[in-house]
């Protein structure tokens, strides 16, 4: 198996933040859980307190001049592995400098402890 994992923790708010998920695994077909996400996750909950949130984007898709479509397969694959899609307008930075856009849309992926289906933001005034 051979891949690249980079995330960000943000302590206060408990969350991960994957920012790359790249696994390629000779042995088998297809995107379907593997033993590299298995160990991820062991990885955490060996090394963090429990009941952590996991968060991450899928980058659309260009379908056309100014269209984007959602990455569907992505997206249903993350789904079988206990995340859920986010309806929030997310857009991601372009990280190269160059002319064009400073951002890209992508879906918003969450997966939250113990089941929760209820995010929630704080608000300041």
């Amino acid at each position: 198996m051979v891949g690249y994992f980079q995330y960000s923790y943000f302590r206060e708010e408990h969350i991960f933040f994957f920012e790359y998920l790249c696994i390629r695994d000779p042995g088998t077909r297809g995107m379907v859980p593997s033993e590299a996400t298995e160990e991820i996750a062991r990885f955490l909950s060996e090394n963090y307190r429990p009941d952590f949130t996991v968060v991450f984007e899928v980058a659309r898709k260009r379908a056309g001049q100014r269209e984007w479509k959602p990455d569907t397969k992505l997206i249903r694959y993350f789904k079988r592995l206990g995340f859920r899609s986010v309806e929030f307008d997310y857009r991601y930075p372009v990280l190269q400098s160059y002319d064009g856009e400073i951002s890209y849309p992508a879906d918003l992926m969450v997966r939250l402890p113990q089941g929760n289906h209820v995010i929630s933001a704080p608000f300041s005034s």
